[in-house]
């Protein structure tokens, strides 16, 4: 009987829904950070030049490039540090994303967590389900190393927050969109950044952003 509980509990972890997911990382972690953008009490600095927009506008934070990657190709690397955050631990990083407007090559939004000066990972989500997850490394010859890709068309929502997930337990990583396990990954990186990555012509609303860390974690 005991040599087969470890079994159960992998077979278990395996078919693991968002719901549960989201029941293991509570048990494991409490809410350290919460922004509903409702005011600018967080302050999240401002960006308004000729090529870019960041700003806390109608209840949401408003990203945006105005020109397409083909016209301009620079890109906005954007990104806040938050002391209750370990990205090398247990932790969850939860928000709604929202396309406004886009027209570009493909369009997409990207994320980032970890060390953005050296090791961290990207979420790319598209407006037609084409999802990707990357590896950045500063230091590194290939700087960028692609992790997983999947494509799930009819999964984002236009004119419609979707909800993302970024759930990390026991260094491996599961991300949800909209309820929906999209990756699931071994992944490593020390850091405690979230920001994004602003290269291509879409508008879109970063809202309801929640970070749990671990309960015992001297962070927070």
């Amino acid at each position: 009987m005991q040599t087969r509980i470890p079994i159960l509990l992998f077979v278990c972890f395996l078919s693991f829904s968002c719901v549960d997911y989201v029941k293991v990382i509570e048990s494991k972690t409490r809410i350290a950070f919460v922004e509903r953008f409702d005011n600018d009490s967080n302050k999240w600095e401002p960006v308004h030049s000729k090529e870019f927009l960041v700003e806390n506008t109608e209840g949401f934070l408003h990203i945006e490039k105005f020109k397409k990657n083909r016209v301009s190709n620079g890109c906005l690397w954007y990104h806040r540090t938050f002391d209750c955050l370990n990205t090398s631990k247990d932790f969850e990083i939860s928000f709604d994303a929202k396309f406004i407007s886009f027209d570009d090559i493909y369009n997409a939004l990207d994320i980032q967590w970890g060390n953005l000066d050296s090791v961290s990972y990207q979420l790319s989500v598209c407006t037609d389900g084409r999802l990707s997850l990357k590896k950045f490394d500063r230091f590194a010859k290939s700087r960028w190393t692609n992790i997983a890709s999947n494509e799930s068309p009819g999964l984002v929502r236009f004119n419609d927050f979707n909800r993302i997930q970024i759930i990390q337990l026991n260094k491996k990583c599961v991300i949800f969109v909209n309820k929906i396990q999209v990756f699931k990954e071994n992944i490593d990186c020390d850091g405690n950044q979230i920001g994004f990555q602003e290269c291509l012509r879409v508008s879109w609303a970063f809202d309801n952003l929640e970070i749990r860390s671990p309960i015992t974690d001297g962070r927070i």
